[in-house]
């Protein structure tokens, strides 16, 4: 399918997105701006910039665009299910300090700072594999839209208990607005936009 289209264009959306979060740290550091390999995508960077370029490539080759999201929509939620694990793993993504209880957990934040917080990348992990197990159930195969509006939607409401620092809209944070504006968007193209009866063979040997 040419997949590392859409992959490239991830990596440089969210690369931009993070520099651009970031620009007082970037500023006094202008080399790290290319040091991808050290880590620093913003995710909605990641999420704009490969659905651009996947509608390019589409749009290029004349191809439909709604049956290629259609068959990466299961891989889709396994792969942020795998994203909330990676920062669970790295401490990115943290969730705010409180009190001890049954559903919370001692924690590092991305700066390796232990305490009792909510686990919200364990949340996230949770949350992608019921809705993942839900689609997979379904009679009628998930589209791609659908996809892209749960995991939307997780990370918007994931936000009320997350601790990492993040520019404010108002009173909101700029991830919750933006992960509640994409689901809805995505809600609204998944209506307009239904699933394909099938995957053809062309996505799989395009």
């Amino acid at each position: 399918m040419g997949c590392w289209r859409p992959g490239l264009g991830a990596i440089l959306g969210g690369r931009v997105a993070f520099v651009l979060g970031n620009l007082g740290y970037f500023a006094e550091n202008n080399t790290a701006v290319w040091r991808i390999g050290q880590g620093g995508l913003g995710y909605y960077g990641a999420l704009g910039g490969g659905l651009l370029a996947l509608g390019m490539w589409c749009w290029w080759g004349k191809r439909p665009l709604t049956p290629y999201l259609d068959f990466w929509a299961i891989p889709l939620i396994l792969l942020h299910a795998a994203g909330w694990g990676a920062c669970y793993l790295e401490g990115c993504a943290y969730g705010r300090a409180t009190w001890q209880a049954w559903y919370t957990a001692a924690l590092p934040d991305a700066f390796g700072v232990w305490e009792v917080r909510y686990p919200v990348q364990v949340w996230g992990v949770g949350l992608c594999l019921l809705v993942g197990g839900m689609f997979w159930w379904r009679k009628r195969r998930p589209s791609g839209w659908e996809s892209l509006a749960a995991v939307n939607l997780i990370h918007s409401a994931l936000t009320f208990w997350r601790g990492d620092p993040m520019p404010l809209w108002g009173d909101y944070r700029a991830d919750m607005v933006l992960g509640l504006g994409a689901g809805l968007l995505f809600i609204l193209l998944a209506h307009r936009l239904p699933p394909t009866a099938e995957v053809t063979s062309q996505i799989t040997g395009g």
